[in-house]
């Protein structure tokens, strides 16, 4: 047999795969070349755009210019490096010679981005020759066209001059010449944006190096808006909160939280991440809301909105330089988005038991997480400390391995950490912003006593309290302030800044409970919708199942079996639907019918029932026993009044059984004494006795603080949010229908085997 010795060879096709296919996106492409310049040592690169604009001037050319002060190449560097396709240059010098920065590269790729921006290149570079101690001066073009399918890259050659030069400062100028594409002020500014936050390398001093200068990137535009270039750091110090972390040597997780309000915290995470050592992250928390801002001097509302729009997002560098597209708009890499979306509000496991500390349900605490573009951040990662970030081959996120796994996970606890001090925060600020109107009032009042003038104000401070359906609490104030107008100036003032005193603490004491109303009133035309959809998905759910059934003659026996289960499972889920949709059209029904009447109370209480029924069999609860008279009705009220009383009663029962591991409810009814009296008993969880009055205070949900810590180990999110996120509403919506008909609702003892009893009495 004959022996021959084979090798592989390269088409020049190669070169596109590398440069316009592979890497998709303009500033990626730049990116790659800015990164050139920091690797030759430069302390900084400056862009210029040549007629490059979308109305730019026919018959001249377009051009992009990068250019450097660094070390520059020789043409024996352009050889063996520059033009070496995956070189492993940067692999056996990771550090540069006088600074020791760390080599961005490794793959040898990137120069061939140039492809994507531009039909040609031109190289412009002047670096000292070693071996003769002079400069040298070396022009290469590349005209990619001649670069074609089917060619050996080998055989292509290019001509390249070179000279001695008496200039002395080296450095290196790329020419992109005949762009690829027209630029838009939009596109332009995109790109700005992305390359100027490209690198957040400052002076720094290695070891056994000089200093290091560090590396700013400069734009020369003509043309096109100046635009708003850089992130201000004093933005991020503005927000309500800023977290920081780091990963130390032995894989613990230090993080720490300065956030309006709450001052200085700091936390070790309750695991270990020891594969990601050496990380460090800051992350700015920018609410919508201005009156959060440790500095809400620094952008009124509107910018802050445009501002979040433009900077919003945690980034990730690498060595100093930026990874995309971590950070950008749409990029939900933390998975922030999805979960505001999908409205979980469960915290990690590992801080729940800080969560219940501090009076959360760890079950709802993260519904106050905002999106992605609500944080401004950065992580920065050491490859030199955590060496087994690999970035991708199109430069587009690093490959997600355990190291990449591990950094979301510390980063997404991180800030569940600080969710959990926002939410302490809401609490604080609400209770203080209450507190100084109402210090503001009883000092402005207090100066009544002083006041030279008339002491009868033309109007009743109570009506501010109470306004009628038809008058706003603003409108009073406004009618209020107007009857001073025969005042003396002076008096005018001072009392209609009582007014405005008063009227801002009234405002502010119902505020919290508006706004939850708002949310739940302006949820009622979306459930409307999905009560539609619905509809429409459980008839899809009938037909799926009669094609199955079609189907089974020209099936397999063996294979029946599974098509038959599966056909069962779809009738039986339709049914299920169908049912507990009759029932929210029911409900809804009722919400909609504002006329009184006599309403039967043992209907009632079995159509509210079977709406719980899902939760009373998943959950494994007797079915509520009902000891009602057939006969037996309420005193001409609204059917939505009667629904409202049963719902919030039921729901209260059913969680304080799952919560103790109780499985029964009773709900009885009678006349007593020309009375009705409803009665909820439930034998779970129970409550403290010195707590029964307290529960119907609005916003009251837990004060014995074991239900929802009972609640948050048996029970998933989407069944809690239908028996109720305890909002503390429940109870106090049944005490104000009673204070309307003139009656009663209070809990009462009770025996075994009952823990619990809210008795309802309409006189």
């Amino acid at each position: 047999m004959e022996h021959k010795q084979v090798s592989f060879s390269v088409d020049s096709q190669l070169l596109g795969e590398l440069g316009e296919r592979l890497v998709t996106k303009n500033y990626i492409a730049l990116a790659e070349l800015v990164k050139n310049a920091f690797d030759a040592e430069s302390p900084c690169v400056l862009i210029k755009f040549v007629n490059v604009k979308i109305d730019a001037k026919p018959g001249k050319s377009s051009e992009i210019q990068i250019i450097d002060n660094g070390q520059g190449m020789t043409l024996a560097n352009i050889q063996d490096f520059f033009m070496r396709v995956a070189t492993s240059n940067k692999l056996s010098s990771p550090f540069s010679q006088n600074y020791g920065r760390k080599r961005t590269g490794s793959k040898g790729i990137g120069r061939f981005a140039c492809r994507k921006l531009a039909k040609k290149l031109i190289i412009e570079t002047i670096a000292k020759n070693e071996s003769t101690e002079k400069c040298e001066r070396t022009i290469v073009e590349f005209d990619w066209n001649i670069f074609k399918r089917g060619t050996d890259l080998s055989t292509i050659t290019l001509d390249a001059q070179t000279e001695i030069t008496s200039q002395t400062s080296s450095g290196t100028t790329l020419r992109l010449i005949g762009l690829t594409d027209t630029w838009s002020d939009y596109e332009f500014l995109l790109l700005k944006r992305q390359i100027l936050s490209l690198c957040t390398m400052g002076r720094i001093q290695r070891k056994g190096y000089k200093e290091d200068p560090g590396f700013e990137i400069f734009f020369k535009a003509p043309g096109f808006s100046e635009g708003d270039g850089k992130l201000d750091e004093k933005i991020m110090d503005g927000g309500w909160g800023t977290l920081k972390g780091e990963i130390l040597e032995d894989g613990t997780a230090s993080i720490s939280l300065d956030a309006k309000e709450i001052g200085y915290n700091s936390y070790p995470l309750p695991k270990k991440f020891e594969k990601i050592k050496g990380i460090k992250f800051k992350i700015a928390w920018i609410p919508i809301d201005r009156e959060y801002y440790r500095k809400p001097e620094l952008l009124t509302q509107t910018s802050m909105r445009k501002f979040l729009k433009t900077y919003g997002g945690i980034r990730v560098y690498l060595d100093g330089f930026r990874i995309f597209p971590y950070g950008d708009k749409g990029d939900d890499w933390l998975g922030f988005d999805r979960l505001v979306a999908k409205r979980s509000g469960s915290v990690d496991p590992l801080l729940a038991n800080l969560s219940t500390q501090y009076g959360f349900g760890a079950s709802r605490v993260m519904l106050n997480l905002p999106g992605s573009e609500s944080f401004l951040g950065s992580i920065n990662i050491s490859s030199i400390e955590s060496p087994h970030f690999e970035i991708k081959l199109n430069r587009e996120g690093f490959v997600e391995n355990e190291q990449f796994l591990q950094l979301v996970d510390a980063v997404q606890l991180s800030v569940q950490w600080m969710v959990i001090h926002y939410n302490r925060f809401l609490t604080q600020f609400s209770r203080n912003k209450q507190e100084d109107s109402k210090n503001e009032l009883v000092k402005t009042a207090e100066s009544l006593e002083n006041m030279t003038g008339p002491k009868t104000i033309p109007f009743k401070i109570s009506d501010l309290y109470a306004p009628t359906p038809t008058t706003s609490l603003k409108a009073l104030s406004a009618s209020a302030i107007s009857g001073f107008s025969a005042y003396p100036q002076k008096e005018k003032e001072q009392y209609t800044k009582i007014v405005e005193k008063l009227t801002n603490y009234v405002e502010n004491s119902f505020e919290h409970y508006t706004s939850i109303l708002g949310a739940v009133a302006s949820t009622g035309s979306m459930m409307f919708v999905f009560a539609h959809e619905i509809k429409g998905m459980i008839a899809k759910l009938g037909s799926e199942a009669n094609r199955i059934e079609i189907m089974l003659d020209t099936v397999p026996d063996d294979q029946k079996q599974k098509l038959v289960e599966l056909m069962e499972s779809l009738r039986t889920t339709r049914d299920r639907l169908d049912k507990n949709i009759e029932i929210f059209s029911l409900l809804t029904k009722k919400a909609t019918d504002t006329q009184n009447k006599e309403i039967p109370l043992n209907q009632t209480a079995k159509e509210v029932i079977d709406s719980f029924g899902y939760l009373i069999e998943h959950y494994n609860l007797n079915k509520p026993v009902i000891k009602i008279p057939e006969d037996l009705r309420t005193k001409p009220m609204l059917d939505a009044e009667i629904y409202s009383i049963f719902v919030n009663l039921l729901s209260n029962a059913i969680k304080a059984d799952i919560a103790g591991n109780g499985k029964n409810v009773l709900i009885s009814s009678n006349k007593v004494n020309g009375k009705i009296v409803i009665k909820v008993y439930d034998d779970g969880l129970g409550l403290s006795p010195e707590n029964w009055e307290k529960v119907f205070n609005p916003m009251t949900s837990d004060p014995d603080g074991k239900l929802y810590e009972g609640l948050q180990q048996k029970i998933l999110d989407k069944d809690l949010a239908a028996l109720g996120m305890g909002t503390g509403l429940g109870l106090t919506i049944i005490k104000n229908i009673m204070d309307k008909y003139k009656g009663t609702v209070h809990f009462v003892p009770v025996n075994k085997p009952w823990k619990t009893c809210v008795e309802v009495e309409f006189s």
